[in-house]
């Protein structure tokens, strides 16, 4: 056992040494189904598969070599590189603010538990809201906006059968989204969990946009419990974040999901996710919510959504870090049931400069001068979701964050310089281009020479400049010889200079070494269309 994780643990905790069991007790408890079929041992952890509903049954799932191995580690208190995001809470002290506290109140009899204690439902990504931090994978109304074909529905008959056995050993339940109240799996549940008379603890996290007379009914047969998402204390802020919905019906759906759950014994509470937009109104939102008696959960909205405050710049987390100190004063001494959420939430915000980006099982290493400093990955990663989506601007501002963290490297001015170009700024796409190529060098980074020859030609022939077209263009086929991406380069460049008819031989001959190539038939397409006009 590492000592020093044991003791950075149990001081987050706040608990003796004696007293703690495991490092996290998810991989003995619990199985969270994703929208994909996939199954992990909790939210925070999907980059971990440990099977699919598709590919294996579930007792043979719960039993693998994956969970072993990861209960194993657990039992160690060696969290694997999945399990970031509690790692770095435990390191700064922020116990309230991980997701492992949420398993300790389950009794651990057993290292090999015949049975999960909790099931998590992400049964697909129906959503009618497109979230600024939310992204196609778990908002249908976002993938649709990204002309991406629907998420086909993993869960289907042959699940809920094998799904059967496990529900009476349940202690809890908990469903997510999307938007739970909007999909057919979770009311089949329902009626399963009422069939065979089981009446483990339910908790629905709801953006709180609908509430009719099915939920209604829900609320009264089954002790389901609500979270209710609600990202900001003022109507700008919160339907900003929460895109496609309306304040005063949120709230107005609050008050009757608050009055259901208590009028039948269940829980009710708010969950706050701290991003970019609207770390300024948490106060004023856990007052709010104090004066209802309601307690507030933080969620921490973290890379590659923009929102993350791991990838603000410093000038803007010291702001942050600034106000909320200042904030303090004011509403912690009116917080009782939520002090603990602010204190969270401070200790959360105050290391946001100190984050380790090691995990537990990785001591902290000095980086070397050629290595990205911590969040500037992130921060490219970030940007590239952005892109994704089309939001250029929030591109913009995650490329121009990764520069301000590491101005002289490669990476992001490639990045954002190609964005540039998109926009149609061709001047600050060339600066950002040379630089990136002298970044390539000074850094020693692969790949990056290439790429951005290939900018620097665009750029240059969209201009009329012929002879540095062709240097790049020398320079480029000299890394990659006829490799189709050059060749698509190249096709692009010369399209640009008016050359279709060379553009479409590029693009042909590209096509010719890989059919699948989709940027080549794209250059084909827009070659042969310049060819007609």
């Amino acid at each position: 056992m590492d000592a020093a994780r044991r003791s950075a643990y149990d001081a987050a905790r706040q608990l003796p040494p004696a007293n703690v069991r495991t490092a996290c007790q998810a991989p003995f408890v619990s199985m969270f189904f994703t929208p994909t079929g996939d199954v992990v041992a909790c939210c925070e952890t999907q980059s971990l598969r440990l099977g699919n509903v598709n590919e294996a049954d579930l007792a043979s799932i719960w039993n693998s070599a994956a969970y072993a191995r990861l209960r194993a580690q657990s039992i160690a208190y060696g969290l694997p590189p999945a399990c970031a995001f509690c790692t770095n809470q435990i390191a700064i002290g922020n116990w309230q603010g991980t997701t492992a506290r949420h398993f300790d109140h389950y009794p651990l009899t057993s290292t090999t538990p015949q049975w999960p204690r909790v099931m998590e439902f992400s049964f697909g990504n129906l959503c009618n809201l497109a979230c600024i931090m939310c992204n196609g994978d778990t908002s249908s109304r976002i993938r649709a906006n990204e002309g991406r074909s629907p998420l086909p529905m993993a869960y289907g008959d042959a699940f809920f059968a094998q799904l059967r056995p496990f529900l009476p050993h349940l202690q809890t339940v908990k469903l997510l989204g999307g938007e739970p109240f909007l999909m057919p799996e979770v009311y089949r549940l329902f009626q399963m969990l009422q069939a065979d008379e089981l009446r483990p603890t339910i908790v629905v996290t709801t953006n709180g946009t609908r509430f009719d007379a099915r939920i209604e009914q829900a609320l009264a047969q089954l002790p389901i419990s609500v979270m209710l998402s609600m990202d900001g204390a003022t109507k700008a802020t919160f339907e900003r974040i929460r895109v496609g919905a309306d304040f005063a019906t949120v709230r107005t759906n609050a008050m009757r999901f608050l009055s259901d759950t208590r009028k039948h014994g269940n829980r009710f509470g708010f969950i706050f996710t701290l991003q970019r937009d609207n770390w300024h109104e948490l106060g004023d939102f856990l007052l709010f919510a104090e004066a209802l008696g309601v307690k507030v959960e933080i969620s921490l909205a973290t890379a590659p959504t923009p929102q993350a405050l791991e990838l603000m710049p410093a000038a803007e987390v010291a702001e942050l870090q600034r106000e909320l100190q200042r904030q303090q004063d004011r509403v912690l001494p009116q917080l009782q049931r939520n002090a603990p959420t602010w204190r969270s939430a401070l200790a959360a915000a105050m290391a946001l400069d100190l984050q380790p980006t090691t995990t537990a099982s990785t001591p902290p290493t000095t980086p070397r001068p050629t290595q990205p400093p911590a969040g500037y990955r992130k921060a490219i990663e970030a940007g590239k979701s952005a892109l994704q989506r089309d939001d250029l601007e929030g591109a913009q501002r995650c490329f121009d964050d990764a520069v301000a963290l590491a101005p002289d490297r490669p990476e992001a001015l490639l990045e954002r310089g190609w964005l540039h170009r998109r926009r149609r700024r061709d001047d600050v796409a060339e600066t950002d281009a040379q630089r990136a190529l002298a970044g390539a060098t000074t850094h020693a980074v692969p790949g990056i020479e290439a790429p951005t020859l290939a900018l620097l030609a665009l750029l240059a022939a969209a201009s009329g400049r012929a002879a540095a077209a062709e240097n790049a263009l020398d320079r480029l086929f000299a890394i990659e010889p006829g490799s189709p991406r050059a060749l698509v380069w190249r096709g692009w460049a010369r399209l640009a200079a008016g050359q279709p008819q060379l553009a479409l031989a590029d693009a042909d001959r590209a096509l010719a070494t890989s059919p699948a190539h989709d940027e080549a038939q794209r250059l084909q397409q827009a070659a042969r269309s310049a060819l007609r006009h």
